[in-house]
């Protein structure tokens, strides 16, 4: 990892490149003189620069604009994918504006201006924080040309002869100065070495506009510490806009609040990152980098229990009881369905009432993922689990769900918490160490992105199995009576793990429209299903548990349950006893 911060040797070889740099982009005082030409050719060029500058201002308010609607959104634990997708279009438009205006500002052409006063270069003072040129004839606009180590140059479209830029603290920054004139010549170049920002609000500089104004365009001061990345307040702005650059990737923007960030980590790769206020014309901070760890290998799996041991090379069945407890467990026991899945906030109640009996614990609902902690996520997985002693726990419940999450996209923060968990529960005797699931599909079927992306964010090595919801669907030639063997494949193809089947069912609404995820069958059609499934996973070879959702019909048309809702037992309810044995 590194951060801006250089030794001194360092920083001062950088400028003298930078300025080097920039000496070599201005075409000579001297040169000028042989230079002849039209008006025509200075007003168009003129008019392109001014065109340009327009652009680049739009474009910059524009990004600005987005990142506070994705700040406030971000706020507010709604869903915010279209936001996030507006700022990174924003942030294209702005970088190409950008790239646009320095194009035009920097061309200069074989003809020249008429007036002699043209031929000259403008000169360039400074006055502590403030630049002032000598006006120029028929010059009815500048361009200023600043120069940041480590960041491209950036052009400035300016209608008087003085500019105060917004201040990089802790970096000397060159600066010059030409007409907007095609055949105009740059000044000369001086320097603004920036005091480093201090923790308080940067004082009033010696000249220019007001202090406010100018504080909230200045660059932050960002630095690195570990995969944290933390920067000044920047007077009271606490809205700012983060840029990555990942090599090989587009650039990608978003917002953030406050001043620090911990961004999502790209393994093996080093990516480039810099911050801005998000206040219209305000400067990014010199960038800086963090070299991410490519990802640790996975350690080999704990070594099964004996009740585990025994069952090597067939699947355990059960059914979802949700948050249920009280006479339904015991109902379902005294039946003989041996194993269940329960939530998390049921768990300890019903490892009282059936102990041995959980199968798997669902951890985590419903919000937004990427504001759950994982220490805290850990935390809880482990106190259940020591608890409870069930044969696994689950990593949320659908995460690619909109239903359920307001960040379905979010694969890297739900790495963050595969990883806690993984390290809490390695704390636990191997003996007792229940299986870490990970959602395959976010509970959206075969077509889910959400596994390819979990993996790709590096949750992978911290999984024992994965989860798939393999309903049949609403349609198909089959009519979904196979359930969703596609996925289930797909899950063990793309993650190469033992996938449990945690959710799947064929409801008995007949009459009903059908469910989002299948069709209505008879009770009769139900158990036959049930029966056909389990005889598939359990010749997979890898899959080791089928939970059927769900105990108790529920609703109009979802009646899923081994029981209605009135708790009379339906063909399915003996029929999974059977396959639980």
């Amino acid at each position: 990892m590194h951060s801006s911060s250089r030794r001194a040797p360092a920083r001062r070889f950088a400028l003298a490149l930078s300025i080097l740099s920039l000496l070599a982009l201005l075409p000579s005082a001297a040169s000028a003189a042989r230079h002849h030409g039209r008006h025509a050719h200075s007003s168009s060029f003129a008019a392109a620069v001014r065109a340009a500058s327009r652009r680049s201002h739009r474009a910059d308010r524009r990004l600005v604009s987005q990142a506070r609607h994705l700040r406030a959104c971000l706020r507010s634990g709604a869903s915010c994918t279209r936001l996030h997708a507006r700022v990174q279009k924003a942030g294209r438009s702005f970088t190409a504006a950008e790239r646009n205006l320095a194009a035009k500002a920097r061309r200069s052409g074989r003809a020249g201006a008429s007036s002699s006063a043209v031929a000259h270069p403008p000169t360039l003072h400074v006055n502590g924080y403030k630049l002032s040129w000598t006006s120029l004839a028929h010059a009815s606009g500048y361009v200023l040309v600043s120069a940041v180590p480590g960041q491209p140059y950036h052009y400035t479209y300016v209608r008087s002869s003085a500019a105060t830029p917004p201040p990089v603290p802790g970096v000397t920054v060159a600066y010059a100065v030409r007409a907007a004139f095609k055949s105009s010549h740059w000044s000369n170049v001086v320097k603004i070495a920036y005091p480093a920002a201090p923790p308080a609000p940067t004082p009033t500089p010696p000249a220019g506009p007001p202090a406010e104004e100018l504080n909230l365009k200045a660059a932050p001061a960002l630095h690195v510490s570990g995969q944290t990345l933390s920067w000044n307040l920047v007077a009271k702005v606490t809205a700012y806009i983060l840029v990555t650059k990942v090599p090989g990737q587009p650039e990608a923007f978003t917002a953030v609040s406050g001043t620090s960030v911990t961004p999502p980590a790209v393994p093996g790769k080093t990516v480039t990152y810099s911050v801005r206020t998000a206040v219209d014309g305000s400067d990014w901070a010199p960038p800086v980098t963090i070299a991410y760890p490519a990802p640790p290998a996975k350690e080999p799996a704990p070594e099964p229990r004996e009740s585990e041991a025994a069952a090597v090379g067939t699947t355990t069945v059960g059914v979802d009881t949700g948050s249920w407890s009280g006479s339904l467990i015991s109902e379902l026991v005294s039946g003989g369905i041996e194993t269940l899945r329960v939530q998390s906030g049921a768990a300890r109640t019903v490892a009282q009432q059936a102990p041995g009996h959980i199968g798997t614990i669902v951890i985590g609902q419903g919000g937004a993922i990427g504001s759950i902690n994982p220490a805290a996520y850990a935390a809880e997985v482990l106190s259940v689990s020591s608890a409870t002693h069930p044969q696994a726990v689950e990593v949320l419940n659908e995460p690619a769900n909109p239903a359920f999450w307001s960040d379905t996209t979010n694969a890297a923060a739900y790495a963050r918490l595969a990883k806690a968990v993984h390290e809490a529960l390695l704390t636990l005797p191997a003996a007792s160490r229940p299986a870490e699931l990970c959602s395959w599909d976010g509970g959206e079927g075969p077509n889910s992105h959400w596994g390819a992306a979990m993996k790709a964010a590096g949750a992978l090595p911290y999984c024992d199995g994965v989860t798939a919801h393999a309903y049949g669907g609403k349609s198909g030639s089959d009519g979904g009576a196979l359930g969703g063997r596609r996925d289930v494949e797909g899950a063990h193809a793309g993650s190469g793990l033992p996938v449990y089947v945690t959710e799947i069912g064929w409801p008995t609404a007949v009459g009903q429209p059908p469910t989002g995820d299948s069709q209505q069958w008879t009770e009769a059609q139900q158990a036959e299903n049930m029966t056909n499934f389990v005889a598939w996973a359990s010749h997979t070879g890898y899959v080791p548990m089928v939970i059927f959702f769900n105990a108790v019909d529920y609703g109009t048309n979802t009646a899923y349950g081994i029981e209605t809702s009135s708790r009379k037992h339906k063909l399915s309810f003996s029929t999974l006893a059977g396959l639980s044995s």
